[in-house]
């Protein structure tokens, strides 16, 4: 009894074996384990260049194509979707989507931000109180530019991985990137089947965008394909929290953005229409803010490239 006594007290006593120097992980390996999908590949188009990431499901082509979802801030936004798509493909909750990000060759935020404005504002900013919350010179302007890259040379450089089903396009935009969704939504509503903006920045140089209006219902009635729209935006986004004014103090000088109102009013407005190949869908997510409405939005916008299979109708929710 007295020896077992010692060796389990012995047992007690052994000191626990101590875990080895932490190793550095490469950013290939970090990326594998956290199954981070895709590819990327950097383009050069008129002057600027571009990083675009791509995700191409292991799955047989169909037969038309894949169904193919772009998203705007491809730096910030691709892998949610990316991984989303992923996963729910392989539980069969969903079909297969290629996902392509559209972003820049860079890890400097602020480069991001600034490259951003430029190219998802239509019109130059000339607000104090916005140009105040911009890295200096980014006044914006060049989302015609952008929208040649994205509608001209995008579409061959993902043909290039694989065969994409060109009736079922989604293009995806938070924020400005939501609004360069809207603005090519009125300007070219043929250029993609399915349209997603999330939180749109309707509001910036005077809502300038809003001016497409009149010109969009002829363009509504010469479609000759039915397309669906969704626009999305959070709750909070009513007016900026205490936190926010206290922590960015600039975001007081920004004019009436009226994120929610001016959103549900254009929701509105095109409902009104009665166009038959317009599928609107808008809608206010409660209990979210600009930013955490976006993950539920991307969800969305991948479930809407899957389903892919807009009607002739109109919807509120």
């Amino acid at each position: 009894m007295l020896a077992t006594l010692l060796a389990a007290a012995a047992v007690a006593v052994t000191p626990a074996a101590q875990a080895s120097a932490p190793r550095p992980v490469s950013a290939d390996a970090l990326a594998k384990s956290l199954f981070l999908p895709g590819q990327a590949v950097d383009v050069q188009h008129h002057g600027k260049t571009y990083r675009v990431f791509v995700s191409v499901p292991p799955d047989p082509v169909p037969p038309g194509g894949f169904p193919l979802l772009v998203v705007l801030d491809g730096n910030f936004n691709f892998y949610t979707a990316a991984a989303m798509a992923s996963g729910r493909a392989r539980w069969k909750e969903m079909s297969p989507v290629v996902v392509v990000g559209v972003g820049y060759p860079t890890t400097s935020a602020e480069e991001i931000l600034a490259r951003r404005v430029a190219d998802l504002t239509p019109v130059a900013a000339t607000d104090p109180g916005v140009l105040a919350n911009r890295a200096p010179g980014a006044v914006g302007g060049e989302a015609a530019a952008f929208r040649s890259f994205v509608t001209g040379a995008l579409p061959s450089i993902v043909g290039s991985f694989t065969k994409i089903d060109s009736t079922c396009t989604t293009l995806f935009g938070h924020s400005l990137g939501g609004l360069f969704v809207a603005d090519t939504l009125l300007r070219a509503p043929q250029t993609y089947r399915q349209y997603f903006a999330s939180s749109p920045s309707l509001w910036n140089n005077d809502f300038a965008v809003l001016k497409e209006q009149a010109q969009f219902r002829e363009k509504a009635a010469a479609l000759t394909a039915p397309i669906r729209v969704e626009l999305s935006v959070g709750g909070l986004e009513r007016e900026f929290s205490a936190r926010q004014l206290a922590g960015v103090p600039s975001l007081r000088g920004l004019p009436d953005v009226r994120m929610v109102s001016a959103l549900t009013e254009f929701g509105g407005w095109m409902t009104g229409l009665h166009s038959p190949n317009v599928n609107i869908r808008y809608g206010v997510v409660e209990g979210e803010t600009h930013t955490s409405v976006v993950p539920g939005n991307l969800v969305r916008a991948v479930d809407m490239a899957s389903e892919c299979a807009p009607t002739p109708a109109q919807t509120g929710r």
